[in-house]
């Protein structure tokens, strides 16, 4: 069985633009972080994800009623989940400590669609 966890967020994803780093306090998205870091928490403790700390990671994104750009939603995606505790993110508090592969370098297979739907977003994220 694949070590794959999967979970929804029901909120807008983070976006990686503005020239800001995702996890700056002064992005304007500190609540899409938080949503997607505790669902991904929850996710991996109901589903036994195993943190990736070496190899490749399938990352796959469907989102529902969210426009914008897809490089921007999946590299905000990206970040947020790998491991951040070489970063300044002490504002996340117990969330800075949820990761699920070490660097989003190891995301080497990419899925995005949109579907029609309530707003939110469904991430899965796989061991290659």
């Amino acid at each position: 069985m694949a070590n794959e966890v999967r979970f929804d967020v029901p909120e807008k994803p983070p976006l990686k633009s503005l020239g800001f780093a995702v996890f700056n306090e002064t992005h304007g998205q500190p609540e899409r972080v938080r949503a997607l870091l505790e669902a991904a928490r929850d996710a991996m403790q109901e589903q036994g994800f195993t943190r990736i700390t070496d190899g490749g990671v399938a990352l796959e994104v469907v989102t529902r009623s969210t426009r914008g750009d897809a490089a921007n939603i999946i590299g905000g995606i990206a970040d947020v989940l790998e491991d951040k505790r070489l970063r300044a993110v002490h504002h996340l508090g117990d969330l800075a400590d949820v990761w699920l592969y070490r660097n989003d370098r190891q995301v080497t297979n990419i899925s995005y669609k949109t579907e029609p739907g309530e707003c939110g977003y469904t991430v899965t994220v796989r061991e290659l």
